[in-house]
């Protein structure tokens, strides 16, 4: 396996933590709105970038040079529509500046969308059939597809009971 390059636009402590040991992983940046500092967690891989989901050109920017650039949605079903309109336009970010990479350097960042805290299968269906259809559209609107992936974290008690069916 290639050595990779991992931007995280929105994730938690224990996917960088997962990242910084893996041994594929030769580089880590993470963006966040507050200031963090790798170092006092031990992160040598890792490198913090300031910025939001909801700004086109802080993720583009991230996006750069980046092989995959995973963007943890917390779409959960049973949110609001405001925090759900969140990850998906934090979703639609992501997509739109690994497109607009590709155009302007020809370099592909594969976006990696984790939807944490899933329950039941359903919940995952609606969700990445909502993720689908942004990736679709951006697509379309760029005229660039770049591949993608779409996956969850099997977190909860009733999720490990239908792990085989959500999965």
């Amino acid at each position: 396996i290639a050595p990779r390059r991992v931007a995280i636009v929105s994730g938690g402590i224990s996917i960088v933590d997962a990242l910084e040991r893996s041994r594929t992983v030769t580089s880590v940046v993470g963006m966040a709105r507050r200031p963090f500092d790798p170092a006092e967690r031990g992160w040598r891989k890792t490198e913090y970038r300031q910025g939001d989901v909801t700004d086109a050109e802080s993720v583009k920017d991230l996006a750069k040079g980046a092989d995959v650039v995973v963007h943890l949605a917390f779409a959960i079903l049973s949110a609001g529509d405001a925090t759900r309109q969140l990850n998906v336009d934090g979703s639609r970010m992501v997509f739109e500046a690994a497109a607009k990479v590709k155009k302007e350097t020809g370099e592909t960042a594969e976006p990696e969308v984790m939807i944490p805290l899933v329950a039941i299968p359903r919940e995952f269906t609606i969700l990445k059939e909502m993720i689908d259809r942004v990736a679709g559209e951006v697509a379309a609107a760029e005229g660039v597809a770049t591949p993608y992936l779409v996956g969850t974290m099997i977190e909860l008690p009733r999720a490990a009971l239908t792990a085989d069916e959500i999965a």
